[in-house]
């Protein structure tokens, strides 16, 4: 693919950055908007279970499990955009450490103080504490030097790996069940916008991995382009307000569409690729297991991390966000696997 006149340093380089700037803000503003509506919560469910509750309505503790689920994605999201903001700078890679350690802990110890507040000041209180906690790894990474805090120039997986944790992220959204009949009627608002505030979070943190790899203007384009096609997939209308769909299809085209800006670009044959990702796309549509299940698997794993906040599962409800973190490791395996986009001519 022609590259010439093509300044990666000039234009995806520089976008990557602010791109992960915003995905934190977004992604802690979703955890606040998760953590300050726990009561609310709460309170949704007991409304459901009054009266002539059915099998079809939130069961007890469903939608304090949901909260505590709709936490982990907007933890995610904050993760994945703290490691495409830190980049290759020296203390990279202690600092990412610091701020998934940081996540963990805050959540935690902000999680039950910060119910009831208002979500910019509940996502203040988890950004200042991840922050500091990130930038004193950074700075004591920099004093021991470039072994302990720095990537190698060579590892194409330290720039691929905060995308592909958001780009599978996203799908599983789809199946919290946001914009189900079963949880819609009785969700706080905030609650209920917290899953569409991490999902625009974790495709700009798509959108910057990608423009920071990209090495051809087309590659820059899909880069840009597929996530906003996969916000199209993903959101519909609901009361003159938007929300992630509740349809399994969607996430089999939210995985096609989020994952694309890494599979298309350094394609040696134009089908190949396109074919492979789509017939992915409508094997998880068709067969929804597919994402299912290691979407409860990983949820279940990551109780680890949600229970010492207070989730608890009870008869009804599942959490399924900590899924991306099993899907992660396989798509990144994947997609370090592909060739490189590299240049035929031209700088890089």
């Amino acid at each position: 693919m022609e590259t010439t006149g093509f300044d990666r340093a000039r234009t995806g380089g520089r976008s990557a950055g602010p791109l992960g700037g915003a995905a934190v803000l977004l992604g802690a503003w979703a955890w606040g908007l998760a953590a300050s509506s726990t009561s609310a919560a709460r309170a949704g469910e007991l409304a459901a279970l009054r009266g002539d509750h059915t099998a079809q309505m939130p069961g007890e503790g469903e939608l304090v499990l949901l909260a505590h689920d709709a936490r982990l994605a907007g933890m995610v999201a904050v993760a994945a955009g703290a490691g495409l903001l830190l980049g290759r700078r020296r203390g990279a890679v202690a600092g990412w450490a610091a701020a998934v350690a940081a996540l963990v802990v805050a959540n935690v110890a902000l999680g039950h103080r910060v119910d009831g507040w208002d979500p910019p000041a509940a996502a203040a209180a988890l950004l200042g504490a991840v922050a500091a906690v990130t930038a004193l790894a950074v700075l004591a990474a920099r004093r021991v030097g470039r072994p302990v805090g720095r990537p190698a120039p060579s590892s194409r997986a330290w720039d691929l790996a905060p995308g592909v944790l958001a780009a599978v992220t996203v799908p599983v959204l789809v199946l919290q069940g946001f914009g189900t009949d079963r949880y819609r009627p009785w969700l706080p608002a905030d609650l209920g916008a917290s899953d569409l505030v991490a999902a625009v979070a974790s495709l700009l943190v798509v959108a910057g991995c990608a423009l920071r790899c990209a090495r051809t203007r087309g590659a820059a384009r899909v880069a840009v382009l597929m996530p906003l096609a996969c916000l199209v997939v993903l959101l519909e209308p609901s009361g003159g307000s938007v929300q992630v769909r509740g349809q399994l299809w969607a996430a089999g085209a939210a995985l096609v569409t989020a994952l694309a800006p890494f599979v298309l670009p350094g394609a040696r044959s134009p089908w190949v690729r396109p074919l492979v990702l789509a017939a992915v796309g409508v094997a998880v549509g068709l067969v929804p297991a597919l994402l299912v299940v290691p979407a409860v698997v990983g949820g279940v794993v990551s109780m680890a991390v949600l229970a010492p906040a207070g989730a608890v599962i009870g008869y009804d409800g599942l959490p399924v966000v900590g899924g991306a973190l099993l899907l992660a490791p396989v798509g990144l395996l994947v997609v370090t696997l592909l060739p490189s986009d590299r240049p035929r001519t031209g700088p890089a």
